[in-house]
Formats: structure tokens, sequence, C-alpha cells
């Protein structure tokens, strides 16, 4: 049985599936493990996992859609380390639609971690290993890169991809040292992802915001005479007619009251957005943050910031005015 004493080895997704799995195992054959995923956090664990053990390991997060997120990642996991050893890649998202049915930007989000990550982490790990003329990366390609079904075109395409993509990265750099694989697994068990999607982002605020909402329309609802009700029944009005023709028309107040707090909430929201949605998921004030401290792109971010004044601002001056003719009349009393 080998052995990785005195190695370094990176493993991306090692926060949970296969390269957690794969993290845990080069850790119990004596390898440094440098643990990295998108989700910093779950990297952590897997390297509290491995310091239990009796192993080593340092946690970090990397992006790999993003080159430059891959080797700052990178340098930062071997400031303390004479070399990368290895490099295993696992991450790969799916949207099961037929071809028929799949929208650009599916393809789009699909290609970009699946295809164009990988390119990304051949590029960043392969500039390591061969100016160190040694080192081995192993990509994780699927079963569907031979056989394939419906739904599965573009994932398929994407694996097919990264088998090719490896031929031609050990072609190219064999003869300085370098080993580069891939391995094609079936089907295996991980986690529903949830975190740092578009959805996780709608249900958390959505979370957040729907107490606002609520009390815009109890206010509404409280003001409405219970008398016009009992009318409308006496006059031969069913549940869901009296419900068309008077509560709903007489909530309208608190609807659109409600609609603006959680609009204005939601559209200055950076928190939330941020924890749930993490680098993928841009909203605007995370832009306006990332222009202004990150990439110190300060035209850009005050133009992104008076955009969203003037569309908040915009908005609030509609519905006074419409507060102003009573068209709805007053919410709160």
């Amino acid at each position: 049985m080998f052995r990785l004493d005195g190695k370094t080895i990176a493993v991306i997704g090692a926060g949970s599936g296969i390269g957690q799995a794969v993290a845990l195992g080069v850790a119990s054959q004596g390898g440094h493990t440098i643990c990295l995923d998108i989700n910093a956090a779950n990297a952590a664990v897997t390297a509290d996992m491995i310091g239990k053990a009796g192993g080593s390991a340092d946690a970090g997060a990397v992006d790999i859609t993003n080159l430059t997120s891959l080797r700052d990642a990178l340098a930062h996991a071997l400031h303390h380390r004479s070399s990368l050893d290895g490099l295993v890649c696992t991450p790969a998202i799916n949207v099961r639609k037929t071809i028929l049915n799949y929208t650009g930007d599916e393809f789009d989000r699909v290609v970009a971690v699946n295809l164009r990550g990988n390119f990304n982490v051949l590029q960043a790990a392969g500039q390591l290993m061969v100016l160190q003329k040694s080192g081995s990366i192993v990509l994780f390609s699927s079963i569907r890169s031979l056989v394939t079904e419906p739904g599965q075109s573009v994932y398929s395409m994407t694996k097919a991809g990264i088998v090719q993509l490896v031929r031609t990265a050990a072609t190219e750099w064999g003869q300085l040292g370098v080993r580069v694989n891939a391995v094609g697994p079936g089907v295996i068990e991980t986690p529903l992802r949830l975190m740092y999607t578009e959805l996780a982002v709608i249900i958390g605020m959505a979370h957040v915001y729907f107490p606002f909402m609520v009390l815009a329309l109890l206010s509404s609802l409280q003001n409405i005479d219970p008398t016009l009700r009992l009318a409308a029944n006496n006059l031969g009005a069913g549940r869901v007619r009296t419900f068309w023709r008077i509560t709903l028309p007489l909530s309208l107040p608190g609807v659109l009251a409600g609609s603006m707090i959680v609009f204005c909430l939601s559209a200055s929201a950076f928190v939330t957005p941020t924890v749930l949605g993490g680098p993928r998921v841009k909203v605007m004030a995370y832009m306006v943050w990332e222009q202004f401290l990150l990439i110190l792109n300060w035209p850009l971010g005050a133009a992104i910031g008076f955009v969203l004044l003037v569309i908040t601002t915009g908005l609030m001056l509609v519905y006074n005015r419409l507060l102003e003719r009573g068209r709805f009349g007053i919410v709160f009393q």
C-alpha cells in the first residue's frame, strides 16, 4: 500500500461527498491535506475531522470558476509548504433537463463549473507543478462521459470534455514530470446542494422578510369593517365572491405597503444574500461592496449604488403619489 508521508495534497470539494472522502483518505495515508471548498465552513469541518484523527490539514475557501481565487487559495495554502505534490478536484453540478428544455443560463452554469472550472484547476495547479517538475493532478469525470441517458446532455458533454482535457494535459506535461489523470465514478450519494444557489437566497430572504408583509396586511385587514362581510353574505355572496369584491380591494393598501417594505429591505439586503448565496449569487448591495472594497473600482461601485438609490426612490415616490390621490387610502391609522 502506498503512503503519502511528507506529501502535500490539495483536495478541492473537500467539504462533502467524494471530496471529503478523498481528503480523509489522503490524511489516513500520512499526507498533509489542504481542504478547499466553496463553503469554507464545510472545509474547516473536514480539516477538523482530520486533526482529531491525528492527521495534518489546513482549510480554505475557493471558487473554481474564478482563476484568481484558485491561484490565491493555492498560494496561501502553500505559504509554509515547499511544494504541491498532488491535487484532486471533485466539484460538479448537473441540471437534469432534455435538450429542448435547456435554457442558455442553465447551459452556461453547468459548463462554467464542470468544464471551465476544471480547466482553471489545470492551469493553476499545472503552473506550480511544471515549475517544480513534479506532481500529480486528478480530475473527476463520470461514467456519463461514456454512457448517457435522456436529460444528461450538457452534464455528459462536460464530463467527456474533462477526459479530453486530462489527455491533452498529460501529453503536454508528462515529459516534465507532472502526471494528470481522470476518475470516472458512477452514481454516488451526495447531499443536495442548496447553499450558494439562487434558491437558497430566495428561501432565506422570504423567511426573513415574510413577517414585514404579514404586519402590513394585518393592519389593513383589521381596518376593514366586519359588517361589510355580513352585508355581502346577507345579499347572497359566498366566501369567494366576498373575498374578491370586498376583502381584497380593501386590503390593497396593505398589499402595496407590504410590497414596498419588502422590496426596499430586499434591495438593500447584504448579509443574508452573502451568507446564503456566496460569491456566485450577487445582489446589488454585494456588488457595491465588491467594487468598493475588493476590486477597488470606485466609479462602478458608485454607479451601481446610484442606480439602486434611483430605483428605490422612484418606487417610493410612485407609492406616495398613489396615497396622496386617495386611490388606495391610508394603510396605517
